[in-house]
C-alpha cells in the first residue's frame, strides 16, 4: 500500500517550509517554530502551524482498478508467518538484480532502549536452477552443479516433455542416477531449487527505504515494523506481470496559520510563504506525484497577548489544495493447490498480500 494522506502530507510540508526558512537572516529561529500543532511551551516571536483540514476521494473507476503492473520484483506472504513490516518493494534500476526468492526475516534488536526503533533483518535466498543440457558422468549418472533442497528436483524428458517420476531415478547429494539407461533420442532438462548463504544482519528503521538488503531491489519498511515478521521478495530474471494495481487520488486541503509579534513581520512572512509555495514548492512536489493548486492568502487578525499591557499577536493564514495518489498492489503470485490428471487447481486471489503456497517452503518455491 502506498499513499500520501494527512500524516505524510503534513510532514512533507513542514520539512519543506523549515528548509526554506532555516537560513533567513531576519527570522533566525522561525524554522524551529514550524510545527504540526500548537505545542509551544510559550508563544514564540514568530511561528507557523501546518494543518490538514480534510480530504476527499477522487474515483478513477467503479472498483478502483488502475492497471496490471509489470516488473522484476514482487512481494508476497510467507504462510503461517506474521507480515506487515515491509510496506512495498520496487526494482532498483541502478544496480544488478539477483534473481530468486528472498525470505526477509525481522528480529527484535539486542539493545534494551525501546526509544530506538531499530530491528535486525536477515535474508535467506533461494535460487531456481535450470540445467539444460545436464552433465552426464556416465550413461545413467548426472552430476548437478548445486545441491537441491528437499523435494525441489524435477527431471524433464524431451522431446515428449514428460516429467520423470520418483521411481525412475535416485538422488544422492548432487548426483542423479537413472534406473534405466536412456535412449540416445532423448534429452533431459533438470530443474531444482538450491539454498544460498544467509546474509545479515541489516539494521532497519520504520519509514525508511533500503537498497543494499537485496541486490536490485528498493525495500521500504513501514511503521508496522516488528520482530517475528517474514515476507518473501521475489526477483525474476525477465519482466513479467507482478501485480494488479488499484488506486485513485485524494484532494487534501492544507491550512497554514502564521503568528508574529508585529504586524509587519506577519505580513512579510505571509507574502514570502505564499509566493514560495506557488513558485518553488509547487514544481518540487510535482516531481513526487503531488499536484498543488488553489493557493489562497487568507485575512489578517489579531489576538491578545497580554491583557494588562495591551499587547497583541498578529495572525494570517494560507490555504491550498494538494492532489495526491494512493494505490494498492495485489501480487500475482498464484499458489498451486494441487496437480492431477484433470489439470491444475489454483487458489483464489482474496488478499492484497497473497501466499506462495499451501504446505511447505519447497512447495511454495515451485
Amino acid at each position: 500500500m502506498y499513499h500520501h494522506l494527512s500524516l505524510a502530507v503534513r510532514d512533507r510540508i513542514i520539512r519543506e517550509l523549515r528548509s526554506y526558512w532555516t537560513d533567513h537572516p531576519r527570522y533566525e529561529d522561525f524554522a524551529k517554530n514550524i510545527q504540526g500543532k500548537y505545542s509551544f511551551e510559550e508563544r514564540p516571536q514568530f511561528g507557523m502551524i501546518v494543518k490538514t483540514s480534510g480530504a476527499s476521494n477522487v474515483v478513477f473507476s467503479p472498483n478502483n482498478f488502475i492497471a496490471t503492473v509489470e516488473g522484476f520484483v514482487s512481494l508476497a506472504r510467507v504462510p503461517d508467518k506474521t507480515y506487515g513490516s515491509i510496506e512495498w518493494v520496487r526494482e532498483d534500476s541502478f544496480s544488478e538484480r539477483e534473481a530468486g526468492v528472498h525470505i526477509i526475516s525481522v528480529f527484535e534488536p539486542d539493545h534494551t532502549d525501546l526509544s530506538v526503533r531499530e530491528h535486525d533483518v536477515y535474508v535467506q535466498r533461494y535460487e531456481r536452477i535450470k540445467e539444460n543440457p545436464p552433465i552426464f558422468i556416465s550413461k545413467t549418472e548426472i552430476l548437478l552443479s548445486d545441491l537441491p533442497i528437499e523435494d525441489s528436483l524435477r527431471v524433464v524428458e524431451y522431446p515428449s516433455g514428460r516429467l520423470l517420476g520418483l521411481s525412475e531415478y535416485i538422488l544422492e547429494e548432487q548426483k542423479i542416477t537413472l534406473l534405466e539407461e536412456p535412449s540416445k533420442a532423448f534429452t533431459y532438462k533438470i530443474l531444482y531449487t538450491t539454498k544460498r548463504e544467509q546474509t545479515g544482519p541489516f539494521k532497519v528503521r520504520p519509514a525508511m527505504a533500503y537498497r543494499e538488503i537485496v541486490k536490485g531491489v528498493n525495500i521500504v519498511f513501514g511503521r508496522r515494523l516488528r520482530g517475528g515478521d517474514e515476507m518473501a521478495v521475489i526477483v525474476t530474471e525477465e519482466r513479467e506481470e507482478v501485480a494488479h494495481e488499484y488506486g485513485g487520488r485524494w484532494d487534501v486541503s492544507v491550512d497554514l496559520d502564521m503568528i508574529a509579534r508585529d504586524v509587519h513581520s506577519q505580513a512579510d512572512i505571509a507574502d514570502n510563504t505564499a509566493v514560495w509555495i506557488w513558485s518553488t514548492l509547487r514544481p518540487r512536489l510535482a516531481t513526487m506525484g503531488i499536484e498543488l493548486s488553489d493557493v489562497s492568502l487568507g485575512g489578517e487578525a489579531e489576538e491578545v497577548y497580554d491583557d494588562n499591557g495591551d499587547d497583541y499577536f498578529y495572525t494570517a493564514s494560507i490555504s491550498f489544495t494538494l492532489q495526491t495518489d494512493w494505490f494498492l498492489h495485489y501480487p500475482l503470485v498464484t499458489p498451486i493447490q494441487s496437480i492431477s490428471r484433470q489439470g491444475i487447481q489454483l487458489d483464489t486471489l482474496e488478499s492484497p498480500v497473497v501466499g506462495l503456497g499451501n504446505k511447505s517452503l519447497i512447495q511454495r518455491l515451485l
